[in-house]
């Protein structure tokens, strides 16, 4: 991947993580209209404000990365369906869905060949136990690539990495730190 990706995906990834752990702005506490439906794409009361609403990532089997978002984060389906010829989805979110962003995992169906494997690719999650998240991550089939343990370089907010069943990588904070994705 060049230096151009790679900070592309810096971006999205410090918006994502600013939506998640901020839950919005000032203006809008809430981080979104909460009469809106989830998992659809509305614009907001401010018409000059952009959110994050959801990330999607490319999986191989939907059903066990659906299965894996789950059990690993208590994550429900918040809505699937299919693109006839081009992929099929899966929406997958919290019961509070004012207070983060959905994660919709894509399964193409265009007969092309797709690479699901470790791709470069962080998911922040902000969570009140990453210990008991990363074991449930590893009983749900996922992997530890750092454990959760005390961070100098954010103030002491516990992170941990993990990766998922098609290697994607994701990030376990401490929630209510207030610390920014170390990157």
């Amino acid at each position: 991947m060049g230096d151009r990706q790679a900070a592309r995906l810096a971006v999205v990834a410090a918006v994502l993580c600013a939506v998640v752990a901020c839950g919005g702005t000032d203006d809008d506490p809430a981080g979104a209209d909460p009469t809106a439906q989830p998992a659809t794409v509305e614009a907001t009361s401010a018409p000059n404000r952009t959110t994050v609403g959801a990330a999607g990532i490319g999986v191989a089997d939907l059903q066990a990365s659906s299965e894996f978002y789950r059990s690993a984060f208590g994550m429900s389906e918040l809505r699937s369906f299919e693109i006839p010829g081009y992929m099929d989805e899966i929406i997958l979110g919290f019961d509070d869905m004012s207070k983060g962003a959905a994660v919709v995992l894509m399964h193409y169906t265009d007969g092309r060949d797709h690479d699901y494997a470790e791709n470069p690719v962080k998911l922040v999650f902000y969570v009140p136990d990453p210990t008991a998240t990363a074991r449930a991550i590893e009983a749900a089939g996922g992997s530890i690539v750092l454990e959760p343990a005390p961070q100098a370089a954010l103030g002491d907010a516990v992170v941990g990495l993990a990766k998922d069943l098609d290697g994607y990588t994701l990030e376990l904070l401490e929630a209510g730190t207030g610390t920014a994705t170390g990157g």
